[in-house]
């Protein structure tokens, strides 16, 4: 066995131990995309080792057996990161359609699965003569290419709306995570890259798309790596939804609380304000040093501020801070930062000094760190777009 196709053995042992692993985990139908793709995966890497040591001689046909597979990277990696921004299985009928390419190279191969030993042993012989400037590799390889790109850049789409609807919906960012999906878009990114600068130098027929190729095989090793250590350290609820619940009898003010948790348990964690109360001299000061802090250092303009923030500059218990909030300012922490960076915003939109800002700049200016959030809350506390709410003060 050559030293370098070692390496192809132990890639696809990994992924099928890792494989073995999230069928054992409680969330493995959440994963059962990203199982696929790492089965999947393995097999192309041990097809790599079963051609590189010719054992395909022996075994001819299994030829072209995993070409179809490569059709499949870009929607399996699609599902998995839907699936855990939805924190379960997500299947629709549409999702049916994403097969199409799949179900092609299969119809497109099928006559060479009937290929009798001999003619397959021809095709082999074929390949190691021509080696990867055969062009009908090229052409399977551009072919899996404009397949796979528009699937990773919705999945990175998809990733940036999820953690944009968050910011939205105030919810709490901090514990969201998702850095391993992004380095494993990243990494298949600059696979296909390699693959495509694999395919000009395949067409011009010079000697380093050998190792090229090596190059694409040896991606593929670190991506099932990466994936397998999403898969173990990741928790089954890292990345549910937040919702807002308030029980009204008590009323208690505004809990984040995991919306898969039962009615008692829900029950439970409303409550646990009621053993907070604050005496009416104590909401009186932390309303006004609230207020004080609002005006004099404007913490709001501040993207990345947080309860604890807050707490911090008016030197107060984030739990005191954030029952002040929801009890007499009735905001939640981040419907109430943004409130005060709309009303800035206002201001500042009619304000001569600002007249030659754009009105993307001055939501940037009192703290959001994206236009469609500055215009989303905008629109929320004014019933109206900037622009709107511009001309209507101008016209008065």
């Amino acid at each position: 066995m050559q030293p370098l196709n070692i390496f192809w053995v132990v890639g696809a042992s990994q992924g099928v131990l890792l494989c073995l692993f999230l069928i054992l985990k409680k969330d493995r139908i959440k994963n059962l995309p990203l199982t696929i793709f790492i089965f999947l995966t393995s097999i192309e890497l041990l097809f790599q080792y079963i051609y590189a040591e010719r054992i395909i001689f022996e075994y001819p046909h299994l030829l072209y057996l995993s070409e179809p597979f490569s059709m499949l990277s870009g929607v399996l990696i699609y599902f998995y990161t839907r699936n855990i921004l939805e924190n379960d299985f997500i299947f629709t009928k549409k999702d049916l359609f994403f097969f199409l390419p799949f179900i092609t190279y299969v119809i497109y191969y099928f006559p060479a699965y009937n290929q009798t030993a001999e003619d397959k042993i021809a095709d082999i012989m074929l390949f190691y003569n021509s080696g990867i400037t055969w062009y009908e590799n090229l052409y399977e390889w551009i072919a899996e290419v404009i397949i796979s790109i528009p699937f990773l850049y919705f999945t990175i789409k998809q990733l940036n709306k999820y953690h944009l609807n968050l910011k939205n919906n105030f919810s709490d960012l901090s514990k969201i995570n998702y850095t391993v999906v992004r380095n494993l878009i990243i990494v298949y990114i600059f696979l296909y890259s390699t693959e495509a600068i694999t395919i000009v130098m395949a067409y011009l027929q010079l000697e380093i798309v050998i190792i090229l190729n090596s190059i694409i095989y040896f991606l593929l090793i670190i991506i099932v790596y990466i994936v397998g250590y999403d898969a173990i350290v990741r928790k089954p609820n890292e990345s549910i939804k937040y919702i807002y619940i308030k029980e009204e009898k008590q009323e208690a003010p505004d809990v984040i609380i995991p919306p898969d948790l039962d009615a008692s348990e829900k029950m439970s964690a409303a409550r646990k304000y009621e053993k907070n109360m604050l005496s009416e001299e104590k909401v009186k000061m932390i309303k006004a040093k609230i207020e004080q802090c609002i005006i004099t250092q404007k913490p709001h303009r501040n993207p990345d501020i947080r309860l604890n923030d807050l707490s911090t500059l008016i030197d107060e218990h984030a739990n005191n801070v954030s029952q002040v909030l929801n009890d007499i300012f009735e905001r939640n922490f981040y419907d109430f930062i943004n409130f005060h960076r709309i009303e800035e915003a206002k201001q500042l939109l009619v304000s001569p000094e600002f007249k030659n800002y754009t009105i993307t700049a001055i939501g940037f200016e009192v703290g959001f760190n994206s236009k469609s959030a500055f215009y989303t809350a905008f629109k929320k506390f004014t019933d109206n777009t900037p622009t709107q709410y511009q001309k209507n003060i101008s016209t008065e």
